[in-house]
Protein backbone atom coordinates (compact mmCIF):
# COMPACT_ATOMS: atom_id res chain seq x y z
CA UNK A 1 0.00 0.00 0.00
CA UNK A 2 2.77 2.41 0.72
CA UNK A 3 4.43 1.88 -2.78
CA UNK A 4 1.35 2.08 -4.54
CA UNK A 5 0.28 5.58 -2.10
CA UNK A 6 3.71 6.64 -3.09
CA UNK A 7 3.05 6.87 -7.02
CA UNK A 8 0.79 9.72 -6.24
CA UNK A 9 4.10 12.00 -5.66
CA UNK A 10 6.01 9.71 -7.99
CA UNK A 11 3.89 10.02 -11.02
CA UNK A 12 3.56 13.91 -11.40
CA UNK A 13 7.54 14.37 -10.74
CA UNK A 14 8.04 11.74 -13.98
CA UNK A 15 5.68 14.36 -15.87
CA UNK A 16 7.45 17.23 -15.18
CA UNK A 17 11.05 15.95 -15.56
CA UNK A 18 10.76 13.63 -18.26
CA UNK A 19 9.09 16.05 -20.96
CA UNK A 20 12.51 18.46 -19.16
CA UNK A 21 15.44 16.24 -20.28
CA UNK A 22 13.73 14.23 -23.29
CA UNK A 23 11.05 16.33 -24.51
CA UNK A 24 13.30 17.51 -27.73
CA UNK A 25 13.93 13.98 -28.74
CA UNK A 26 10.01 12.81 -27.88
CA UNK A 27 7.82 15.48 -30.03
CA UNK A 28 5.35 17.79 -28.65
CA UNK A 29 2.58 15.29 -29.61
CA UNK A 30 4.14 12.37 -26.78
CA UNK A 31 4.63 14.56 -24.18
CA UNK A 32 1.40 16.07 -24.27
CA UNK A 33 -0.53 12.93 -24.09
CA UNK A 34 2.07 11.44 -21.98
CA UNK A 35 1.91 14.16 -18.94
CA UNK A 36 -2.02 14.42 -19.05
CA UNK A 37 -2.18 10.22 -19.12
CA UNK A 38 0.16 10.32 -16.21
CA UNK A 39 -1.65 13.16 -14.42
CA UNK A 40 -4.99 10.98 -15.06
CA UNK A 41 -3.74 7.90 -13.48
CA UNK A 42 -2.99 9.68 -10.57
CA UNK A 43 -6.08 11.11 -10.62
CA UNK A 44 -7.59 7.99 -10.47
CA UNK A 45 -5.37 6.70 -7.71
CA UNK A 46 -6.10 9.03 -5.51
CA UNK A 47 -9.86 8.16 -6.08
CA UNK A 48 -9.15 5.02 -4.79
CA UNK A 49 -7.20 5.61 -1.74
CA UNK A 50 -9.77 9.17 -0.78
CA UNK A 51 -12.43 5.72 -0.46
CA UNK A 52 -9.69 3.66 1.45
CA UNK A 53 -8.75 6.46 4.20
CA UNK A 54 -11.85 7.78 4.40
CA UNK A 55 -13.94 5.66 6.29
CA UNK A 56 -10.95 4.21 8.45
CA UNK A 57 -8.59 7.15 8.33
CA UNK A 58 -5.52 5.58 9.45
CA UNK A 59 -2.67 7.86 8.24
CA UNK A 60 -0.31 6.19 5.86
CA UNK A 61 3.17 7.94 6.70
CA UNK A 62 6.26 7.69 4.28
CA UNK A 63 9.80 8.93 6.03
CA UNK A 64 12.42 9.91 3.63
CA UNK A 65 15.29 11.40 5.47
CA UNK A 66 16.25 14.04 8.11
CA UNK A 67 16.74 17.19 6.88
CA UNK A 68 17.59 19.19 10.14
CA UNK A 69 18.61 18.53 13.63
CA UNK A 70 19.85 21.57 15.76
CA UNK A 71 19.51 21.68 19.87
CA UNK A 72 15.69 20.63 20.23
CA UNK A 73 14.51 20.83 16.89
CA UNK A 74 14.17 18.08 14.64
CA UNK A 75 13.07 18.74 11.20
CA UNK A 76 12.20 15.58 8.74
CA UNK A 77 11.51 15.54 5.45
CA UNK A 78 8.87 13.09 5.68
CA UNK A 79 4.67 12.92 3.96
CA UNK A 80 1.57 11.89 5.88
CA UNK A 81 -1.40 11.16 4.04
CA UNK A 82 -4.57 11.25 6.07
CA UNK A 83 -8.40 11.86 5.41
CA UNK A 84 -7.88 15.39 5.00
CA UNK A 85 -4.80 15.22 2.46
CA UNK A 86 -6.56 12.88 0.39
CA UNK A 87 -9.43 15.14 -0.02
CA UNK A 88 -7.18 18.12 -0.76
CA UNK A 89 -5.00 15.52 -3.46
CA UNK A 90 -9.01 14.88 -4.87
CA UNK A 91 -9.41 18.02 -5.67
CA UNK A 92 -5.91 19.00 -6.82
CA UNK A 93 -5.37 15.70 -9.08
CA UNK A 94 -9.01 15.96 -10.54
CA UNK A 95 -8.51 19.89 -11.59
CA UNK A 96 -5.11 19.54 -12.41
CA UNK A 97 -6.12 16.70 -15.08
CA UNK A 98 -8.69 19.27 -16.50
CA UNK A 99 -6.13 21.48 -16.92
CA UNK A 100 -4.11 19.33 -18.71
CA UNK A 101 -6.82 17.86 -20.84
CA UNK A 102 -8.26 21.22 -21.98
CA UNK A 103 -4.31 22.72 -22.51
CA UNK A 104 -3.78 20.27 -25.09
CA UNK A 105 -6.29 21.61 -27.46
CA UNK A 106 -5.46 25.67 -26.14
CA UNK A 107 -1.81 25.25 -26.91
CA UNK A 108 -2.07 22.96 -30.16
CA UNK A 109 -0.60 26.13 -32.09
CA UNK A 110 2.11 26.96 -29.67
CA UNK A 111 5.72 26.12 -30.30
CA UNK A 112 6.92 25.34 -26.78
CA UNK A 113 4.07 23.15 -25.79
CA UNK A 114 6.45 20.52 -24.28
CA UNK A 115 7.56 23.28 -21.88
CA UNK A 116 4.34 24.34 -21.08
CA UNK A 117 3.02 20.70 -20.49
CA UNK A 118 6.85 20.29 -18.18
CA UNK A 119 5.58 23.44 -16.37
CA UNK A 120 1.83 22.34 -15.51
CA UNK A 121 2.90 19.13 -14.02
CA UNK A 122 5.79 20.85 -12.01
CA UNK A 123 3.24 22.88 -10.89
CA UNK A 124 0.42 19.83 -9.81
CA UNK A 125 3.74 17.84 -8.53
CA UNK A 126 4.77 20.33 -6.36
CA UNK A 127 1.33 21.52 -5.14
CA UNK A 128 0.99 17.42 -3.61
CA UNK A 129 3.93 18.11 -1.98
CA UNK A 130 2.65 21.00 -0.03
CA UNK A 131 -0.46 19.32 0.88
CA UNK A 132 0.83 16.13 1.33
CA UNK A 133 3.94 16.96 4.04
CA UNK A 134 4.08 15.98 7.26
CA UNK A 135 4.95 19.19 8.61
CA UNK A 136 5.48 23.19 8.00
CA UNK A 137 8.97 22.84 6.85
CA UNK A 138 7.69 20.55 3.78
CA UNK A 139 4.95 22.86 3.49
CA UNK A 140 7.08 25.75 3.18
CA UNK A 141 9.71 24.02 0.16
CA UNK A 142 5.71 23.26 -2.32
CA UNK A 143 4.74 26.99 -1.01
CA UNK A 144 8.55 28.08 -2.50
CA UNK A 145 8.02 25.99 -5.51
CA UNK A 146 5.06 26.81 -6.52
CA UNK A 147 6.23 30.34 -6.54
CA UNK A 148 8.71 29.42 -8.77
CA UNK A 149 6.56 27.85 -11.09
CA UNK A 150 3.99 30.89 -11.08
CA UNK A 151 7.26 32.99 -12.26
CA UNK A 152 7.73 30.65 -14.99
CA UNK A 153 4.02 30.32 -16.17
CA UNK A 154 3.44 34.08 -15.86
CA UNK A 155 6.27 34.66 -17.75
CA UNK A 156 5.81 31.97 -20.65
CA UNK A 157 5.64 33.99 -23.28
CA UNK A 158 9.26 35.24 -22.39
CA UNK A 159 9.76 37.74 -25.54
CA UNK A 160 7.06 39.84 -24.26
CA UNK A 161 8.12 42.22 -22.20
CA UNK A 162 4.75 42.79 -20.51
CA UNK A 163 4.61 39.44 -19.43
CA UNK A 164 7.79 39.58 -17.62
CA UNK A 165 7.14 42.75 -15.85
CA UNK A 166 3.85 40.76 -14.72
CA UNK A 167 5.95 38.15 -13.83
CA UNK A 168 8.38 39.86 -11.71
CA UNK A 169 5.58 42.09 -9.98
CA UNK A 170 4.24 38.72 -8.86
CA UNK A 171 7.37 37.43 -7.68
CA UNK A 172 7.87 41.15 -5.55
CA UNK A 173 4.01 40.61 -3.87
CA UNK A 174 4.87 36.87 -2.88
CA UNK A 175 8.46 37.68 -1.51
CA UNK A 176 5.84 39.64 1.27
CA UNK A 177 3.71 36.80 1.77
CA UNK A 178 7.08 34.63 2.02
CA UNK A 179 8.16 37.04 4.66
CA UNK A 180 4.99 36.62 7.34
CA UNK A 181 5.38 32.67 6.45
CA UNK A 182 8.62 32.79 7.45
CA UNK A 183 7.63 34.31 10.74
CA UNK A 184 4.93 32.51 11.61
CA UNK A 185 7.29 29.48 10.98
CA UNK A 186 9.89 31.05 13.84
CA UNK A 187 6.88 31.46 15.94
CA UNK A 188 5.83 27.81 15.92
CA UNK A 189 9.45 26.51 15.71
CA UNK A 190 9.84 28.49 18.99
CA UNK A 191 6.88 27.68 20.78
CA UNK A 192 5.92 24.08 19.97
CA UNK A 193 10.19 23.30 19.31
CA UNK A 194 9.04 21.13 16.07
CA UNK A 195 7.23 21.66 13.12
CA UNK A 196 5.65 18.25 12.99
CA UNK A 197 1.92 19.17 12.48
CA UNK A 198 0.73 15.80 14.85
CA UNK A 199 2.84 17.60 17.91
CA UNK A 200 2.13 21.11 16.89
CA UNK A 201 -2.43 20.51 17.15
CA UNK A 202 -2.08 17.39 19.81
CA UNK A 203 0.03 20.52 22.09
CA UNK A 204 -1.54 23.76 20.91
CA UNK A 205 -4.34 24.03 23.26
CA UNK A 206 -1.69 24.35 25.92
CA UNK A 207 0.17 27.49 24.24
CA UNK A 208 -0.93 31.00 25.30
CA UNK A 209 -3.42 32.23 23.02
CA UNK A 210 -1.50 35.48 21.87
CA UNK A 211 1.07 33.37 20.59
CA UNK A 212 -1.20 31.59 18.48
CA UNK A 213 -3.51 34.61 17.38
CA UNK A 214 0.38 35.76 15.98
CA UNK A 215 1.03 32.36 14.27
CA UNK A 216 -2.52 32.46 12.56
CA UNK A 217 -2.22 35.82 11.75
CA UNK A 218 1.46 35.45 10.14
CA UNK A 219 0.17 32.43 8.27
CA UNK A 220 -3.41 34.15 6.73
CA UNK A 221 -1.32 37.29 5.72
CA UNK A 222 0.60 34.83 3.74
CA UNK A 223 -2.39 32.99 2.02
CA UNK A 224 -3.85 36.53 1.44
CA UNK A 225 -0.46 37.72 -0.61
CA UNK A 226 0.30 34.84 -2.41
CA UNK A 227 -3.38 34.06 -3.32
CA UNK A 228 -4.01 37.97 -4.44
CA UNK A 229 -6.72 38.92 -1.98
CA UNK A 230 -8.37 42.19 -1.89
CA UNK A 231 -5.55 44.73 -0.66
CA UNK A 232 -2.76 42.02 -1.97
CA UNK A 233 -3.97 42.20 -5.51
CA UNK A 234 -2.44 44.24 -7.90
CA UNK A 235 -0.26 41.64 -9.58
CA UNK A 236 -3.21 40.11 -10.24
CA UNK A 237 -3.95 42.21 -12.81
CA UNK A 238 -0.85 42.41 -14.67
CA UNK A 239 -0.40 38.50 -14.98
CA UNK A 240 -3.31 38.23 -17.16
CA UNK A 241 -0.86 37.64 -19.79
CA UNK A 242 -2.48 35.12 -22.70
CA UNK A 243 -4.45 34.60 -25.87
CA UNK A 244 -7.76 34.34 -24.05
CA UNK A 245 -8.40 35.86 -20.37
CA UNK A 246 -11.17 33.79 -20.08
CA UNK A 247 -8.91 30.64 -20.55
CA UNK A 248 -6.72 32.62 -18.24
CA UNK A 249 -9.03 32.97 -15.06
CA UNK A 250 -9.58 29.23 -15.46
CA UNK A 251 -6.21 28.80 -15.17
CA UNK A 252 -5.60 31.71 -12.46
CA UNK A 253 -7.79 29.64 -10.30
CA UNK A 254 -5.58 26.47 -10.28
CA UNK A 255 -2.43 28.77 -10.14
CA UNK A 256 -3.62 30.09 -6.50
CA UNK A 257 -5.58 27.25 -5.38
CA UNK A 258 -2.81 25.85 -3.24
CA UNK A 259 -2.83 29.22 -0.73
CA UNK A 260 -6.73 28.06 -0.66
CA UNK A 261 -5.51 24.30 0.34
CA UNK A 262 -2.85 26.15 3.11
CA UNK A 263 -6.16 28.26 4.63
CA UNK A 264 -8.17 24.82 4.38
CA UNK A 265 -5.64 22.55 5.95
CA UNK A 266 -5.06 24.80 8.58
CA UNK A 267 -8.84 25.56 9.50
CA UNK A 268 -10.12 22.05 8.95
CA UNK A 269 -7.47 20.92 11.68
CA UNK A 270 -7.79 23.64 14.04
CA UNK A 271 -11.53 23.63 14.08
CA UNK A 272 -11.64 20.90 16.71
CA UNK A 273 -9.17 22.99 18.91
CA UNK A 274 -11.01 26.66 18.18
CA UNK A 275 -14.32 24.41 19.15
CA UNK A 276 -12.39 23.33 22.60
CA UNK A 277 -11.73 26.82 23.66
CA UNK A 278 -14.38 28.19 23.21
CA UNK A 279 -13.51 30.18 19.75
CA UNK A 280 -11.00 31.74 22.22
CA UNK A 281 -8.26 31.80 19.18
CA UNK A 282 -10.12 33.98 17.01
CA UNK A 283 -12.48 36.13 19.18
CA UNK A 284 -9.68 36.72 21.34
CA UNK A 285 -9.47 40.46 20.66
CA UNK A 286 -13.39 41.16 20.68
CA UNK A 287 -13.20 39.51 23.92
CA UNK A 288 -10.58 41.46 25.77
CA UNK A 289 -12.62 44.37 24.00
CA UNK A 290 -16.26 43.23 25.11
CA UNK A 291 -14.33 42.72 29.16
CA UNK A 292 -12.70 46.15 28.58
CA UNK A 293 -16.80 47.36 28.36
CA UNK A 294 -18.17 45.10 31.07
CA UNK A 295 -15.49 46.29 33.47
CA UNK A 296 -16.43 49.86 32.79
CA UNK A 297 -19.83 49.69 32.70
CA UNK A 298 -19.64 47.28 36.39
CA UNK A 299 -17.29 50.29 37.75
CA UNK A 300 -19.74 52.87 36.83
CA UNK A 301 -22.84 50.39 38.43
CA UNK A 302 -20.12 50.05 41.89
CA UNK A 303 -19.76 53.46 42.15
CA UNK A 304 -23.37 54.24 42.07
CA UNK A 305 -24.20 52.09 44.51
CA UNK A 306 -20.94 51.01 46.87
CA UNK A 307 -18.66 53.73 46.68
CA UNK A 308 -20.34 56.07 48.52
CA UNK A 309 -20.30 53.79 51.22
CA UNK A 310 -16.80 53.89 51.25
CA UNK A 311 -15.59 57.59 50.65
CA UNK A 312 -12.35 58.15 52.20
CA UNK A 313 -11.33 54.16 51.83
CA UNK A 314 -9.75 53.86 48.57
CA UNK A 315 -7.88 50.63 49.87
CA UNK A 316 -10.93 49.11 51.07
CA UNK A 317 -12.55 50.02 47.55
CA UNK A 318 -9.72 48.65 44.94
CA UNK A 319 -9.72 45.59 47.04
CA UNK A 320 -13.68 45.40 46.79
CA UNK A 321 -13.53 45.73 43.12
CA UNK A 322 -10.51 42.96 42.46
CA UNK A 323 -12.27 40.72 45.42
CA UNK A 324 -15.34 41.08 43.14
CA UNK A 325 -13.50 40.22 39.44
CA UNK A 326 -11.70 37.04 40.99
CA UNK A 327 -14.87 35.45 42.69
CA UNK A 328 -16.41 35.47 39.17
CA UNK A 329 -13.37 34.22 37.95
CA UNK A 330 -13.89 30.40 39.14
CA UNK A 331 -11.25 27.53 38.79
CA UNK A 332 -11.94 24.24 37.43
CA UNK A 333 -11.82 21.33 39.85
CA UNK A 334 -9.20 19.67 37.30
CA UNK A 335 -7.33 22.34 37.18
CA UNK A 336 -7.32 23.67 40.89
CA UNK A 337 -5.75 20.12 41.61
CA UNK A 338 -3.57 19.92 38.52
CA UNK A 339 -2.11 23.07 39.99
CA UNK A 340 -1.22 22.18 43.67
CA UNK A 341 0.65 18.90 41.86
CA UNK A 342 2.40 21.53 40.12
CA UNK A 343 3.49 23.72 42.38
CA UNK A 344 3.99 20.71 45.16
CA UNK A 345 7.50 20.41 42.36
CA UNK A 346 8.31 23.71 41.13
CA UNK A 347 6.29 26.41 43.02
CA UNK A 348 7.22 28.53 46.48
CA UNK A 349 5.85 30.45 49.06
CA UNK A 350 8.26 33.49 49.54
CA UNK A 351 8.21 35.50 52.15
CA UNK A 352 11.25 38.86 51.33
CA UNK A 353 13.11 39.94 54.47
CA UNK A 354 10.65 43.25 54.85
CA UNK A 355 7.63 40.46 55.26
CA UNK A 356 6.45 40.96 51.86
CA UNK A 357 4.60 37.45 50.51
CA UNK A 358 4.91 36.09 46.88
CA UNK A 359 3.51 33.59 45.18
CA UNK A 360 6.05 32.26 42.64
CA UNK A 361 6.08 29.65 39.73
CA UNK A 362 9.40 29.02 37.97
CA UNK A 363 9.49 27.10 34.59
CA UNK A 364 12.13 27.29 31.60
CA UNK A 365 11.28 29.66 28.85
CA UNK A 366 10.81 26.52 26.30
CA UNK A 367 7.98 25.80 28.60
CA UNK A 368 6.83 29.14 29.51
CA UNK A 369 3.18 29.05 27.42
CA UNK A 370 2.30 26.78 30.75
CA UNK A 371 2.83 30.14 33.23
CA UNK A 372 0.43 31.96 30.58
CA UNK A 373 -2.23 29.39 31.07
CA UNK A 374 -1.92 29.72 34.72
CA UNK A 375 -2.29 33.62 34.74
CA UNK A 376 -5.40 32.94 32.59
CA UNK A 377 -6.75 30.33 34.27
CA UNK A 378 -6.20 32.81 37.91
CA UNK A 379 -6.68 35.54 36.33
CA UNK A 380 -4.32 36.90 38.32
CA UNK A 381 -0.65 37.18 38.13
CA UNK A 382 2.27 38.90 36.03
CA UNK A 383 4.57 36.52 34.24
CA UNK A 384 8.26 37.17 33.03
CA UNK A 385 11.54 36.34 31.90
CA UNK A 386 13.62 35.43 35.46
CA UNK A 387 16.81 34.76 34.27
CA UNK A 388 18.21 35.47 30.28
CA UNK A 389 21.01 33.40 31.00
CA UNK A 390 19.38 30.35 31.93
CA UNK A 391 16.63 30.79 29.94
CA UNK A 392 13.85 30.66 32.47
CA UNK A 393 10.78 32.39 33.12
CA UNK A 394 8.26 32.94 36.28
CA UNK A 395 4.50 33.87 37.20
CA UNK A 396 4.89 36.03 40.05
CA UNK A 397 1.92 37.25 42.35
CA UNK A 398 2.42 39.08 45.17
CA UNK A 399 -0.97 41.67 46.04
CA UNK A 400 -3.28 41.13 49.19
CA UNK A 401 -6.12 39.61 46.91
CA UNK A 402 -3.97 37.51 44.70
CA UNK A 403 -2.44 35.72 47.30
CA UNK A 404 -5.59 35.62 49.39
CA UNK A 405 -6.52 33.33 46.66
CA UNK A 406 -3.93 31.33 46.62
CA UNK A 407 -4.11 30.30 50.32
CA UNK A 408 -7.61 29.58 49.20
CA UNK A 409 -6.65 27.11 46.78
CA UNK A 410 -3.43 25.94 48.54
CA UNK A 411 -4.61 25.37 52.66
CA UNK A 412 -5.64 21.76 53.44
CA UNK A 413 -4.31 20.24 49.92
CA UNK A 414 -0.53 20.21 50.37
CA UNK A 415 1.23 17.31 50.51
CA UNK A 416 4.70 17.07 50.26
CA UNK A 417 6.79 18.29 53.91
CA UNK A 418 8.67 21.13 52.33
CA UNK A 419 5.62 23.48 50.66
CA UNK A 420 3.74 22.62 53.79
CA UNK A 421 6.47 24.37 56.15
CA UNK A 422 6.52 26.76 53.32
CA UNK A 423 3.35 27.41 53.36
CA UNK A 424 2.41 27.49 57.04
CA UNK A 425 5.23 30.65 57.24
CA UNK A 426 4.03 32.19 54.26
CA UNK A 427 0.32 32.12 55.83
CA UNK A 428 1.72 33.53 59.58
CA UNK A 429 3.59 36.24 57.53
CA UNK A 430 0.25 37.30 55.28
CA UNK A 431 -1.77 37.11 58.23
CA UNK A 432 0.48 39.44 60.31
CA UNK A 433 0.82 41.80 57.54
CA UNK A 434 -2.87 42.12 57.31
CA UNK A 435 -4.04 41.74 60.56
CA UNK A 436 -6.28 38.98 60.02
CA UNK A 437 -6.41 35.11 61.02
CA UNK A 438 -6.51 32.85 58.68
CA UNK A 439 -6.31 29.35 60.38
CA UNK A 440 -4.13 26.99 58.57
CA UNK A 441 -5.80 23.23 57.68
CA UNK A 442 -3.92 19.89 57.73
CA UNK A 443 -3.97 17.95 55.07
CA UNK A 444 -5.43 14.58 56.19
CA UNK A 445 -6.17 13.20 51.94
CA UNK A 446 -4.21 10.57 50.63
CA UNK A 447 -2.97 11.08 47.36
CA UNK A 448 -5.37 9.37 44.90
CA UNK A 449 -5.82 8.83 41.15
CA UNK A 450 -9.10 10.51 41.32
CA UNK A 451 -7.98 14.40 40.72
CA UNK A 452 -5.41 16.04 39.07
CA UNK A 453 -2.55 16.75 41.64
CA UNK A 454 -0.71 13.68 40.46
CA UNK A 455 -0.63 14.95 36.87
CA UNK A 456 0.60 18.63 37.75
CA UNK A 457 3.09 16.88 40.28
CA UNK A 458 4.37 14.49 37.08
CA UNK A 459 4.87 17.59 34.94
CA UNK A 460 6.88 19.24 38.04
CA UNK A 461 9.19 16.10 38.77
CA UNK A 462 8.13 13.15 36.27
CA UNK A 463 9.78 11.30 34.03
CA UNK A 464 8.75 8.67 30.90
CA UNK A 465 11.95 6.89 30.74
CA UNK A 466 12.59 3.92 28.23
CA UNK A 467 15.62 1.71 28.61
CA UNK A 468 17.35 -0.65 25.59
CA UNK A 469 20.17 -3.15 26.74
CA UNK A 470 23.12 -2.80 24.76
CA UNK A 471 23.01 -5.04 21.61
CA UNK A 472 24.82 -8.55 21.89
CA UNK A 473 25.56 -11.58 20.13
CA UNK A 474 22.70 -12.89 21.20
CA UNK A 475 19.95 -10.07 20.27
CA UNK A 476 17.02 -12.28 21.99
CA UNK A 477 18.23 -10.92 25.57
CA UNK A 478 18.28 -7.78 24.79
CA UNK A 479 16.12 -6.01 27.30
CA UNK A 480 13.52 -3.21 26.56
CA UNK A 481 12.44 -1.26 29.95
CA UNK A 482 9.69 0.87 29.58
CA UNK A 483 9.17 2.75 32.87
CA UNK A 484 7.77 5.83 34.61
CA UNK A 485 9.36 7.38 37.83
CA UNK A 486 8.86 10.33 39.81
CA UNK A 487 12.09 11.80 41.58
CA UNK A 488 11.63 13.76 44.90
CA UNK A 489 14.56 15.10 47.33
CA UNK A 490 13.09 13.70 50.69
CA UNK A 491 9.51 12.86 51.49
CA UNK A 492 10.24 9.20 51.28
CA UNK A 493 6.49 9.16 53.46
CA UNK A 494 4.91 10.70 50.16
CA UNK A 495 6.59 8.49 47.94
CA UNK A 496 5.78 4.82 49.40
CA UNK A 497 2.03 6.37 49.36
CA UNK A 498 2.44 7.03 45.56
CA UNK A 499 4.26 3.79 45.45
CA UNK A 500 1.71 1.60 46.51
CA UNK A 501 -1.48 3.36 44.78
CA UNK A 502 0.63 2.79 41.92
CA UNK A 503 2.21 -0.79 42.63
CA UNK A 504 5.82 0.71 41.71
CA UNK A 505 9.08 0.82 44.43
CA UNK A 506 11.22 3.69 45.79
CA UNK A 507 14.76 3.45 45.98
CA UNK A 508 16.87 6.59 47.27
CA UNK A 509 19.39 8.35 45.42
CA UNK A 510 22.83 9.28 46.98
CA UNK A 511 23.89 11.48 44.33
CA UNK A 512 20.87 14.26 46.09
CA UNK A 513 19.83 12.80 48.67
CA UNK A 514 16.43 11.62 47.42
CA UNK A 515 14.28 9.25 46.06
CA UNK A 516 12.60 8.10 42.89
CA UNK A 517 9.35 6.50 42.85
CA UNK A 518 9.57 3.54 39.37
CA UNK A 519 6.74 2.04 38.00
CA UNK A 520 7.84 -0.69 35.48
CA UNK A 521 6.00 -2.24 32.18
CA UNK A 522 3.44 -4.61 33.78
CA UNK A 523 2.30 -2.04 36.70
CA UNK A 524 1.67 0.93 33.95
CA UNK A 525 -1.93 0.53 32.80
CA UNK A 526 -3.49 2.06 35.64
CA UNK A 527 -0.87 5.36 35.52
CA UNK A 528 -2.05 5.64 31.66
CA UNK A 529 -5.64 5.39 31.84
CA UNK A 530 -5.38 8.00 34.25
CA UNK A 531 -3.19 10.19 32.32
CA UNK A 532 -5.97 9.67 29.87
CA UNK A 533 -8.44 11.60 32.26
CA UNK A 534 -6.27 13.90 33.87
CA UNK A 535 -3.82 15.56 30.87
CA UNK A 536 -0.13 16.67 31.44
CA UNK A 537 -0.28 20.57 30.75
CA UNK A 538 3.75 20.75 29.79
CA UNK A 539 5.69 19.93 26.88
CA UNK A 540 6.17 16.92 29.10
CA UNK A 541 3.18 15.71 26.65
CA UNK A 542 5.54 15.21 24.16
CA UNK A 543 7.03 12.92 25.88
CA UNK A 544 4.71 10.99 27.00
CA UNK A 545 2.93 10.35 23.57
CA UNK A 546 6.21 8.90 22.12
CA UNK A 547 6.60 7.03 25.57
CA UNK A 548 3.07 5.65 24.82
CA UNK A 549 3.89 4.40 21.79
CA UNK A 550 6.90 2.40 23.17
CA UNK A 551 4.85 1.08 25.96
CA UNK A 552 2.27 -0.23 23.15
CA UNK A 553 4.42 -1.63 21.12
CA UNK A 554 6.19 -3.37 23.89
CA UNK A 555 3.31 -4.46 26.14
CA UNK A 556 1.94 -5.99 22.65
CA UNK A 557 5.18 -7.57 22.20
CA UNK A 558 5.13 -6.23 18.34
CA UNK A 559 8.96 -5.96 18.38
CA UNK A 560 9.16 -9.62 18.54
CA UNK A 561 9.69 -11.38 15.02
CA UNK A 562 6.96 -13.23 14.59
CA UNK A 563 8.48 -15.34 11.44
CA UNK A 564 11.18 -16.73 13.82
CA UNK A 565 11.19 -19.21 16.71
CA UNK A 566 14.08 -18.37 18.81
CA UNK A 567 12.50 -15.11 20.17
CA UNK A 568 14.83 -12.29 17.94
CA UNK A 569 13.61 -9.10 18.32
CA UNK A 570 13.71 -6.32 15.95
CA UNK A 571 14.56 -2.89 17.76
CA UNK A 572 14.51 -0.66 14.82
CA UNK A 573 11.26 1.19 15.81
CA UNK A 574 12.20 1.01 19.58
CA UNK A 575 15.31 2.83 18.34
CA UNK A 576 13.83 5.68 16.88
CA UNK A 577 11.33 6.19 19.30
CA UNK A 578 13.81 5.86 21.73
CA UNK A 579 15.94 8.59 19.78
CA UNK A 580 12.75 10.94 19.49
CA UNK A 581 12.19 10.27 23.38
CA UNK A 582 15.94 11.23 24.40
CA UNK A 583 15.46 14.76 22.42
CA UNK A 584 12.17 15.75 23.91
CA UNK A 585 13.32 14.64 27.45
CA UNK A 586 15.70 17.68 26.79
CA UNK A 587 13.17 20.00 26.35
CA UNK A 588 13.53 21.42 29.86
Amino acid sequence: MYNAISLIIILPCISWLFPLFFGRQLGYVFVTRMTSTLIIITTLITYYYFYQLLGNNNPINLELFNYLNIDYLDINYNFEIDALTITMLLAITTISSMVHIYSIGYMETDPHQVRFFSLLSMFTFWMIILVTGSNYFVLFVGWEFIGVTSYLLISFWVTRLQAMKSALSAVLMNRFGDAFFVLGLCVIAYVFGTLNYSTIFATAYLINTDLLVLIMLALFIAAMAKSAQFGLHNWLTLAMEGWNNRALLKFHYIREYPQLVLIIINGLRLIKLLWSTHLKLVFGIIHNMGQFVGNCTYLLKFTNTNLIKNIGASETTCETLLTNNLTNNIIDDKFKHWLIGFTEGDGSFIVSNRGYCEFKLTQSSIDSQVLYKIKNELGLGHVAVQDKNNSTHHLRIRDKVGNKKIIDIFNGNLHTEAKIKQFKYFLNCYNKAYGINIEYIENNKPVTLNNGWLSGFTDAEGCFNAYISKENLNKKNRSVQIRYILSQKGDKILMDNIANLLGGSVSHLKAYNGYNMTVNLTKLKPIIEYFNEYTLLTKKTISYNIWLKMYYITINKEHITSSTTDGTIDLNKLLALKEELTKANKIK
